[in-house]
């Protein structure tokens, strides 16, 4: 492994404790708000279809507001954070296995920024919703059109980057590389699913990075004596 890819993979691991800190924080605010609300509540909110769905979700007062300012709070820190920190993960990913395949890394690269485009502008459309309930107004349902896409799009795009970055790892042609490879395909493959059963989309990005995640760290920790992340 040349010393550039080995930054590449120690960047990429920073990326994603980054993004477990973060994912472990977001667990920790709307789902404690109010009693009876799931911990999947962010995710609920993000995949609202109408008006009826954000008023059964956020309920009333006093539960509305509280609600409303943990979601801000989760969003806050996922414009600080949690993208920047996903995006950054996935791209170092690409360019410490760009030796395996340059045009895939280059599209992994362009797909990660895409999808962080998407959750950017997804977080302005949760913002402006979150505020209309505090306040007790009616949210406006012109916003819910471009955020059933914007959403779709980013969990989409994210997914595909998973199967992308496993057939990268599956290049190596190790055995250790090619088992790890199939779990982070399959994983980006739940995802896909979970456009359908939202149920999977959380946890087919999660098998998946987690499993880079664990690349990252061997290629960091052992260098050329790693056969899962040599480079």
């Amino acid at each position: 492994m040349t010393a550039e890819r080995r930054i590449f993979w120690a960047l990429a691991l920073v990326a994603g404790l980054l993004i477990i800190g973060t994912a472990y924080y977001f667990s920790t605010i709307a789902q404690h708000a109010c009693d009876g609300v799931a911990g999947d509540s962010m995710l609920r909110f993000e995949l609202v279809r109408n008006v009826g769905d954000l008023q059964a979700l956020f309920g009333a007062d006093p539960c509305r507001t509280t609600l409303a300012n943990g979601f801000d709070a989760v969003n806050r820190i996922d414009v600080m954070v949690f993208i920047p920190a996903f995006t950054a993960f996935q791209i170092f990913l690409a360019l410490a296995l760009r030796g395996r395949g340059r045009w895939l890394s280059v599209f992994i690269v362009n797909a990660a920024l895409v999808a962080a485009a998407c959750d950017l502008y997804e977080d302005q459309h949760l913002f402006a919703l979150a505020s209309q309930l505090r306040a007790g107004h009616a949210p406006q349902a012109m916003l819910l059109g471009p955020l059933f896409w914007l959403v779709r799009v980013k969990f989409a795009l994210l997914a595909i980057n998973c199967i992308a970055l496993g057939w990268l790892l599956a290049r190596r042609g190790t055995q250790a590389s090619r088992w790890s490879a199939h779990g982070v395909k399959f994983g980006g493959l739940l995802s896909i699913l979970g456009l359908y059963w939202h149920a999977l989309l959380g946890l087919g990005i999660t098998i998946a990075w987690a499993i880079l995640l664990v690349a990252a760290l061997l290629a960091v920790l052992r260098g050329n004596g790693s056969k899962l992340a040599a480079g």
